[in-house]
């Protein structure tokens, strides 16, 4: 129920809580059972009360401290630490502070900052308006008996000379001592449920306690602290300004550009600042000088038109309400869709015949856009450009952030290409910056300092990895949560493990298990093998990568877990995504458990890239191809790991078929093909497809697989022994292998019938799923050709629809159903 109003009196009425009973309204109720802590001695008595006035700071009265460790009020501040709990909290949760902050006399306030966080507290909401005579309280404490704690209820009297409320309390019941049972607790206003101060007992004895305001409580240095300056992996915004720092050069260069052209692209990699740098570091600067500010964040989903028409609603006209906005902007959607540069013209006028200084129109996170709609990217970067075109004195200015992989993504429009021009690169922090990034929020706070040597510890783990700035801000901000005495501290860093324990937390929170597929094929590709067990980071270009791929990496990018950036030398929108740091390889399990597992595969893969930069060297001779053995393990790389090979890799093993000729150039031709149309239709539409369903086909491999099992017992092993005699002509080639290979390359074929078959089955589901499968069929019976004639034996001789006399071709199937079986043929 709501707080009720109470006759101003200077009694007090005391009421137990009993049966959850309570005389406050329930969202008051669930606020202090988060948020109130009760403070007891060294001998288990309970000494008071305080409350969370920050997340992590706890607001209680000197004298409350005092008690509890045993030492005089009156001398310094105790070096002890103070154990409180959360006693309406299940399992009353017990946690470490230490005294951060200590004032007594006129004041009487001691903080204490939490050695760690409590799962499902919250700080209580503050009312900082003066106290008046009139109002109403009630205040929550912990008398010896209750465990529940007591609600009491009153009212003021008047403004003591020494800025404190008297609170003149008459005792009811066995509750003697009430001053000290609620001294350190917070006072929460009746009428607007908020806590407007504290109380405390200054009586010396006598049955009278005090209310400190809200006012005074925060006037302390330390609660200047109350905010995080350092963001983690979140961007700093406006209200950031004050704690924003390293970046003074490129503040200053973006606003040259923005005072200089009407469009402005902040442009750099992932992770590097450039939302911070606009938010905290420039908007600021623009309002100052009487520039209006206006945000638009574009929408997956929605046309360039309908992105654009509600920010110009609201600055053609602000006194709009939210219902006359939305029909305002309908209608400025529709208009900008059938007449584009008539309407924008007619907007743009009406901008500037608003007056002031001018307006800025902030684009955040425009590649997001990109990434998911690269047409309607265009169509609003299009339509950008016109509405700011034109405005070179002063009236309106276009600012927006972007990687360098979305220019790449305006570039293929020619109305487009013109943002070029426009943009303003964004590096990564120097080692300096990052300092100065570092040191200056610590630096602007009193009290609040770095244990000795902690910075250059945590710059020299940093090192010069592309993900360093915000890991470094993630572990300042941990260090922040787990300060001691105002110290950042080696302690609370080794903790933590340090820059590389913050990167594999960041992973291991926020890759699902769901994702595990597609991440380890994403993460082994970022990680290249070296000797024994040892990895290394490598970066990857996005264009090598499947489109499921690249949507993931998109998708980890804003988490910081990996980071797309301009490739360096390479060319001009050329995008590369890399691990933020090398510590991953080293320190994530899981992501080591993969590489361990993929070894084999990338170690291959590896060779297989320096073979193919030799030849694009020298692309005339013909020697650099792949041949003999090599040309037999690529193709069986190509038929396992088809999804992970780029267009290059692909590409180099056809040249190297061909060369051979016959079935295999045709098959990797046709597998490569396949993979092409497969991709396509996803890189048009990332963000709302992923790649085709292979689990909907499972079950009717699942059934092939039966049905090829007995011939295809140690198929494996024997073409590997015949690779053992690839070298040999067909004389030196035992009768027996061939005998072998005869029954291998059989099952080779056999394979690729019923997986022909299999493509007619699933055509009507999907032509790339079809096309896929029937190069995969043909790659089978490619290899068996190529094994074949390695040991000395005749290709398969094929019928004109592709099968193998020696096997019955099954009936033509109907899509509705499974293929129909097919035999074996007879060993003899």
């Amino acid at each position: 129920m709501v707080l009720r109003q109470r006759m101003l009196t200077c009694h007090v009425l005391i009421n137990v809580l009993a049966n959850g009973g309570a005389v406050v309204s329930e969202q008051v109720g669930d606020i202090v059972k988060a948020s109130q802590v009760r403070v007891r001695s060294t001998t288990g008595e309970v000494v008071g009360a305080g409350f969370l006035i920050t997340d992590y700071v706890v607001c209680t009265s000197a004298q409350v401290v005092a008690r509890a460790l045993g030492v005089s009020a009156t001398g310094e501040a105790p070096d002890g630490p103070v154990d409180v709990e959360f006693p309406l909290l299940d399992g009353q949760p017990r946690v470490r502070t230490d005294v951060v902050s200590w004032r007594f006399g006129r004041l009487d306030v001691a903080l204490l900052n939490l050695h760690s966080g409590v799962e499902g507290t919250t700080s209580v909401p503050i009312f900082r308006r003066t106290a008046r005579p009139d109002y109403g309280f009630s205040v929550f404490g912990y008398p010896e008996g209750a465990d529940h704690g007591i609600w009491a209820t009153g009212a003021l009297r008047d403004r003591h000379a020494s800025r404190w409320k008297e609170m003149d309390m008459l005792a009811r019941g066995p509750h003697t001592r009430l001053p000290q049972i609620f001294t350190g607790s917070p006072v929460w206003n009746e009428a607007e449920n908020r806590v407007f101060g504290m109380m405390v007992d200054t009586s010396q004895g006598e049955n009278l306690p005090y209310l400190l305001p809200m006012d005074t409580l925060l006037n302390d240095p330390i609660l200047n602290l109350r905010c995080c300056p350092f963001k983690g992996f979140s961007a700093y915004t406006e209200n950031d300004a004050e704690s924003f720092y390293g970046r003074d050069s490129d503040v200053l260069r973006t606003l040259s550009a923005v005072r200089a052209q009407p469009m402005t692209i902040v442009m750099g990699p992932s992770g590097c600042g450039k939302s911070s740098l606009v938010r905290a570091g420039v908007l600021p600067r623009l309002r100052a000088r009487g520039m209006s500010i206006s945000e638009l964040r574009p929408m997956p989903g929605k046309p360039a038109t309908s992105v654009l028409a509600p920010a110009l609603a609201e600055v053609l006209d602000p006194r709009l309400d939210e219902a006359a906005r939305l029909i305002q902007a309908e209608e400025l959607a529709e208009l900008l869709k059938i007449h584009t540069m008539h309407a924008v013209g007619k907007l743009r006028a009406g901008i500037l015949a608003r007056g002031g200084i001018g307006r800025v129109l902030f684009v955040d996170q425009f590649e997001d856009y990109a990434d998911a709609a690269p047409a309607a990217a265009r169509d609003l970067a299009g339509l950008l450009d016109a509405l700011a075109d034109g405005c070179h004195v002063a009236g309106l200015r276009v600012v927006t952030t972007a990687r360098p992989g979305t220019l790449r993504e305006l570039g293929t429009d020619g109305a487009a290409i013109r943002v070029s021009s426009k943009v303003c690169e964004l590096a990564p922090l120097t080692r300096d910056d990052l300092r100065r990034a570092m040191s200056g929020p610590v630096d602007a706070m009193p009290r609040l300092s770095f244990e000795p040597g902690l910075p250059e510890r945590i710059l020299a783990d940093a090192g010069d990895e592309p993900g360093r700035m915000s890991l470094v801000q993630a572990v300042l901000s941990e260090l922040w949560t787990k300060r001691g005495r105002s110290m950042l501290t080696h302690s609370a860093y080794d903790a933590m493990g340090g820059v590389a324990g913050i990167a594999v937390q960041q992973a291991t929170t926020y890759v699902s298990q769901d994702q595990w597929s597609l991440a380890q094929r994403l993460f082994v590709q970022l990680a290249r093998p070296g000797d024994g067990n040892a990895f290394s980071r490598r970066s990857a270009r996005v264009a090598d990568l499947a489109p499921e791929l690249i949507n993931l990496a998109r998708e980890l990018a804003p988490r910081r877990l990996v980071v797309l950036s301009h490739a360096p030398g390479g060319a001009e929108g050329e995008e590369i995504v890399e691990l933020p740091h090398e510590a991953l390889i080293q320190q994530w399990p899981l992501l080591r458990q993969w590489l361990v597992d993929c070894r084999d595969f990338r170690s291959w893969q590896e060779q297989l890239r320096a073979d193919l930069r030799r030849w694009q060297a020298q692309p005339q001779d013909s020697a650099r191809l792949l041949s003999g053995s090599d040309l037999l393990e690529a193709l069986h790389r190509f038929d396992e790991h088809l999804e992970d090979l780029s267009a290059d890799e692909r590409d180099y093993i056809l040249l190297s078929s061909r060369r051979h000729g016959g079935r295999a150039g045709r098959a990797l031709q046709a597998a490569s093909d396949a993979m092409g149309r497969a991709e396509a239709p996803l890189g048009q539409g990332r963000g709302s497809e992923g790649r085709p369903h292979w689990q909907v086909l499972t079950v009717v491999g699942l059934w092939v697989a039966v049905l090829l099992a007995a011939a295809s017992f140690s198929v494996r092993e024997v073409l590997d022994s015949v690779q053992q005699h690839a070298q040999l002509g067909p004389s030196d080639t035992p009768a027996v292998v061939t005998a072998i290979v005869a029954l291998a390359t059989a099952t080779g074929t056999l394979i690729g019938v019923v997986l022909t078959s299999y493509a007619k089955y699933v055509q009507a589901r999907g032509q790339a799923d079809a096309d896929l499968i029937r190069a995969r069929a043909e790659l089978m019976r490619a290899r068996a050709d190529v094994t074949r004639a390695r040991a000395g034996l005749p290709p398969h001789t094929s019928s004109a629809n592709g099968t193998s006399p020696a096997l019955t071709p099954p009936a033509e199937p109907d899509t509705n159903q499974p293929p129909p079986s097919v035999g074996f043929p007879d060993a003899s």
